[in-house]
Formats: C-alpha cells, sequence, structure tokens
C-alpha cells in the first residue's frame, strides 16, 4: 500500500510540467478520472479497520452536477467468531460444532468489492473544489476462515481447515470531497463516503481516501 502510495505521488509531480496550460481560456472535457487509496472504518469490534483502494470516474452533465461511476476493494479483518454472510456457511458451522470442538480460530479476513453510481455536487469552481456524492452500489462482502478444529470423540486428532463465505447485497453510499488543482489536467482529490450494507455481519463502512485526479483534455 505504502508503495502504490508513493507511485501515485511521483507520477503526479512527473506529469504536471509535461501536461500544465497556461491558456485561461482552456476548456477540460467533461470527463475526470480519481485514483485513490485510503483507510477503512469498519465499525464497531470485533471488526479491525483496514485500507481501501477505489477508482473513479465523474462526467459532467451541467454546470456543477456530475454522474459519477467508481469501483474498488477494501480489506480488513473481523472477530474469531464471523457472523454468517450465508445460509450455506451458518449450517456448516453448526454441523462441524456437533462432532468437533474449534480450537484456535483465526481472525476472519474481510474483503468487500464494490461498484457505485451516483452525482456529485460541486460547491464551487476554481482551484478548491469540495463537492457532496451520494448513490446505490452493489457489494460483494466475503471473508475467509481459518480455525483448527479437534475430534469430540479422540481429542488428541486435530485438523486445521479454511472456509470461505460470500453475499451480494446493495447498499447505499453518501460522503463529501476536495479537489485541489495544480493546473486544468493534474490534481489531487480527498474523499470520504459512508457506505450502509444491508448483511448482518457488516452494515456499514466508512473510506477515507486520497489520491490522483486527472481531467482529459
Amino acid at each position: 500500500m505504502r508503495n502504490l502510495v508513493v507511485t501515485v505521488f511521483l507520477l503526479a509531480v512527473a506529469a504536471v510540467p509535461v501536461l500544465a496550460q497556461d491558456d485561461d481560456d482552456y476548456q477540460p472535457s467533461p470527463f475526470s478520472f480519481q485514483g485513490r487509496v485510503g483507510a477503512l472504518f469498519a465499525g464497531e469490534d470485533p471488526f479491525k479497520d483496514g485500507a481501501s483502494f477505489e477508482i473513479g470516474m465523474m462526467y459532467r452533465v451541467f454546470s456543477n452536477v456530475h454522474l459519477s461511476i467508481s469501483g474498488g476493494t477494501s480489506n480488513f479483518e473481523g472477530g474469531t467468531e464471523p457472523a454468517a454472510l450465508s445460509e450455506d456457511f451458518a449450517l456448516f458451522i453448526d454441523d462441524v460444532q456437533k462432532d468437533f470442538a474449534i480450537v484456535n480460530p483465526d481472525e476472519a479476513r474481510y474483503r468487500i468489492n464494490f461498484g457505485t453510481f451516483g452525482a456529485a455536487f460541486k460547491l464551487g469552481r476554481g482551484r478548491f473544489e469540495p463537492y457532496a456524492i451520494g448513490g446505490i452500489g452493489i457489494y460483494q462482502v466475503r471473508f475467509v476462515y481459518t480455525f483448527d478444529y479437534q475430534s469430540l470423540l479422540v481429542p488428541i486428532d486435530t485438523g486445521v481447515t479454511s472456509v470461505q463465505d460470500q453475499k451480494y447485497l446493495f447498499g447505499w453510499f453518501a460522503g463529501g470531497g476536495l479537489n485541489y488543482s495544480i493546473n486544468n489536467i493534474i490534481g489531487f482529490g480527498t474523499q470520504i463516503t459512508y457506505h450502509s450494507l444491508d448483511t448482518d455481519a457488516i452494515d456499514e463502512q466508512i473510506m477515507a481516501t486520497f489520491g490522483l485526479n486527472v481531467t482529459i483534455p
């Protein structure tokens, strides 16, 4: 993650003198692209905060109103007793506990892949451009859970298993951001969004990201 942030920064710095525009009448196209990395806050215990990566595109419809499309992934860890995402996983765990004792459970490693569609409303135009954003999303929530198990009849026999569970669901998001333009093409942006998911395992996440903003000339 650290190497990715450094790479984005160096590419932006190298591009500034090449892409600089001096024409005050320059009118960019309505398309702009963003690539951001940052932190993820996945709610209360037992979840641990993680990291997120997101790429997006905005299309100016008119004035300060933009359509927004984005996609990305979030990774974080949960507790040693993850809530089941699917009925099949819940039945599997029930079956295991009938004949085996679960010992030394590892923390479940969660990943949320997402795609969102919505609108962004820029609250000003200039070098600094704050904006509000919101819309709907499709989320794939999955985790990998590793644990040791021990037979209830023969306690000395142990094994290790790794199981996965996943679920697709709809949700919504809302937030805001700030873009800072170095020139007519290159800029930096930061964004904070709240995502609400309809699942018992994870019902919300907050993403705080920072990255590069490129407007197509």
